[in-house]
């Protein structure tokens, strides 16, 4: 009569099924919290973008703020100098806006405000870098654009929120504006000044206008 025989070494004594057990559990554990931490991670990576993006946005119009629209300019200004790119600097301030706020109160000035947002971001492009400097103050870098062609599509943007009825009482409101290209000498201050120097023309030459440093 035959008789097989086990190799001992092929029984598990019930200390290594309990130990097999324990490690396997333990694998599941460390995979679960890998799993875990990889998802906060992820929502985390989301808030730190959604915060750095609230920092750059003003609140509320949604365009950019002064502070992105200094950082992006100089990146833009850059490539322009460059590469011998036309780049030009858009100045908007909106007109008699303090005596709007003192006559219809702030809920009105917000509106406005927020009404001319929406135009400027309707007729920006992509690439454009619409900003809320602050108060009434709007700005608008239009990098690959020229004079004329800058002229053109803020004039758009002039005749459109000169024509909207904000609050449905008839009650309109204007925008001045000033525009100045790039040059290859120019810094920040330098095109904001002459921008802003167009803009006082538009001022003083009877508001809800668009004029040119030359």
């Amino acid at each position: 009569m035959l008789h097989s025989k086990m190799d001992p070494s092929d029984k598990k004594s019930p200390v290594d099924a309990n130990m097999f057990e324990e490690l396997s559990r333990l694998n599941n554990e460390l995979a679960d919290l890998q799993r875990e931490l990889i998802k906060k991670n992820r929502e985390l990576e989301k808030a730190n973008a959604e915060k750095a993006l609230l920092l750059q946005v003003d609140e509320l119009t949604n365009l950019w703020n002064r502070r992105h629209f200094y950082e992006r300019f100089n990146e833009l200004c850059s490539l322009s100098q460059r590469h011998s790119r036309p780049l030009t600097m858009v100045m908007f301030d909106l007109d008699n806006f303090k005596s709007l706020n003192d006559t219809y109160g702030h809920q009105f000035g917000d509106a406005v405000l927020k009404c001319f947002a929406v135009i400027l971001k309707k007729y920006c492009r992509v690439e454009d870098v619409p900003a809320r400097l602050g108060g009434e103050e709007f700005a608008m870098i239009l990098p690959e654009t020229n004079i004329d062609a800058a002229f053109t599509t803020v004039e758009r943007i002039r005749r459109h929120f000169s024509q909207r009825d904000v609050l449905g009482n008839r009650t309109t409101c204007t925008v001045s504006v000033g525009i100045a290209q790039l040059t290859t000498s120019d810094t920040y201050d330098t095109i904001m000044n002459k921008a802003d120097k167009a803009l006082y023309v538009s001022k003083n030459s009877g508001r809800n206008k668009t004029s040119i440093c030359e």
